[in-house]
C-alpha cells in the first residue's frame, strides 16, 4: 500500500514538472521580442576608373620613296639601316635623258651661233649709221635696220637663257640621286625585275590606338594618357597629338572607331602591343547610396556628414566631380531614420 503511495507521489511530481514546463513554454513564446538591429553596407568612394584602350607602336611616318628616272646604278644603303635627313640611298642613270641633254646642247649651240651672228649683225649697222648722216637718203632705212636687228639679239638672248635653264633640269636627270627625306629606318626590297623598291620609316615612334564613339568625348588633342608596352611592361606618359574625325576603315555598323596618336620615347620597339590608361576625372558613387540626392558618410560607426551630390549617371553610378568624397565611405544601403550624428552598425 505504501509502495503504491510513493508511486503516485512520483507520478504526480513529474506531472507538475511537466505542466510547469508547458506553461513556461508558452509565456516564453507570447512575450514580445525586440526586433534584430539593421546593418548598413559601406563603400569607400574613388575616382573612375581609367579608360584602358590596346594600341601598337608605330613608326610616326613611314613612306613609300620614288626612285629617280632611269636605271638603278648604285644602292648605298643596306636594309634596316638607319639614315639621317639627306642622306643619298640610291643612284640611276638615264639614257632617255642623256639623248635629251644631247639634243638640248645642240639646241643651245645653234641659238648661240645665232645670237654671236646677230651681235654682228648689229656692230656692223651701228658702224653704218655712225659714217652715215641722217640727212642721207638711206639713213632712216638703216636705224629700221639696226633697230630690228637688236630687236631679234634680245629674243634669241632670252631663248638662249630658257634653253640652258632647260639643260640645267635634263642634267639632273641623267645621274639621278634619292635622299631620305628625313631620318628613319630604311625598309629595302626588290621587285621581280630587281628593280630596289625603298620605304623609310620615321626613327620617331608613336602610340597608335582606336576609340570607339561611345568614349570619343574622353579624348581630346592635348589629353594625357599612359603607355605601358604589354610585353617588356616598358612605361612613358604623355599626350594625344592626334585624334581622328573621320571613322577608321574597320568600323562596325553598331560601333564607330576612331584613331589617335601619341608621340613617345623610351625603349619601345616599331610593332609592339600596349595597353594604353586614361585617367578619367569624377568620383564614382553607386546609385542605391544616394537617398534623396544625398549620401551619408560614416566613420567609426557613426553619420559624419550628409552630402548632396549631383552628376551624371553611367552604368548604375553616379559620376560628381566633388573631389572632396574621394576616399570617405558611405552607406549604400541608407533609409529614411538615417540623419547627421545618428549611430550605425556597419558591416565592416
Amino acid at each position: 500500500m505504501k509502495k503504491n503511495k510513493k508511486k503516485l507521489g512520483i507520478i504526480s511530481v513529474i506531472i507538475i514538472i511537466f505542466i510547469g514546463l508547458i506553461v513556461a513554454g508558452v509565456k516564453l513564446h507570447n512575450q514580445p521580442t525586440t526586433s534584430a538591429k539593421k546593418i548598413y553596407r559601406t563603400v569607400k568612394l574613388q575616382q573612375q576608373e581609367p579608360l584602358t584602350l590596346m594600341g601598337k607602336i608605330t613608326a610616326s611616318k613611314t613612306q613609300v620613296l620614288q626612285n629617280p628616272a632611269g636605271k638603278v646604278q648604285q644602292v648605298e644603303v643596306q636594309n634596316g639601316q638607319t639614315v639621317t635627313q639627306g642622306q643619298e640611298i640610291l643612284t640611276t642613270y638615264s639614257d632617255s635623258a642623256h639623248q635629251a641633254v644631247t639634243s638640248q646642247q645642240q639646241e643651245i649651240n645653234k641659238l648661240q651661233r645665232d645670237l654671236n651672228s646677230g651681235n654682228s649683225q648689229v656692230k656692223q649697222l651701228q658702224q653704218q649709221l655712225a659714217a652715215s648722216d641722217s640727212s642721207d637718203d638711206g639713213y632712216s632705212d638703216l636705224k629700221q635696220q639696226l633697230t630690228q636687228a637688236q630687236n631679234t639679239v634680245s629674243d634669241t638672248q632670252a631663248e638662249l637663257t630658257s634653253a640652258n635653264q632647260k639643260l640645267q633640269q635634263l642634267n639632273t636627270k641623267v645621274n639621278g640621286r634619292l635622299t631620305a627625306p628625313y631620318g628613319g629606318v630604311i625598309d629595302l626590297s626588290y621587285s621581280a625585275t630587281g628593280t630596289p623598291q625603298v620605304k623609310l620609316q620615321a626613327a620617331d615612334l608613336q602610340a597608335t590606338g582606336q576609340v570607339s564613339e561611345y568614349s570619343y568625348s574622353k579624348l581630346s588633342p592635348g589629353t594625357q594618357i599612359d603607355v605601358t608596352a604589354v610585353a617588356t611592361k616598358e612605361k612613358t606618359t604623355t599626350k594625344v597629338t592626334y585624334l581622328a574625325k573621320t571613322a577608321a576603315a574597320d568600323s562596325t555598323k553598331n560601333e564607330a572607331k576612331y584613331q589617335f596618336t601619341a608621340a613617345v620615347s623610351g625603349n619601345f620597339m616599331d610593332g609592339q602591343t600596349i595597353k594604353i590608361a586614361v585617367s578619367q576625372n569624377g568620383i564614382r558613387i553607386p546609385v542605391s547610396a544616394i537617398y534623396h540626392n544625398h549620401v551619408f558618410v560614416v566613420d567609426q560607426d557613426k553619420i559624419t556628414d550628409v552630402v548632396a551630390v549631383s552628376g551624371s549617371r553611367q552604368d548604375g553610378y553616379l559620376i560628381t566631380d566633388n573631389n572632396d568624397l574621394k576616399g570617405r565611405k558611405i552607406i549604400t544601403n541608407p533609409d529614411a531614420k538615417l540623419k547627421q550624428g545618428s549611430k550605425v552598425t556597419a558591416d565592416d
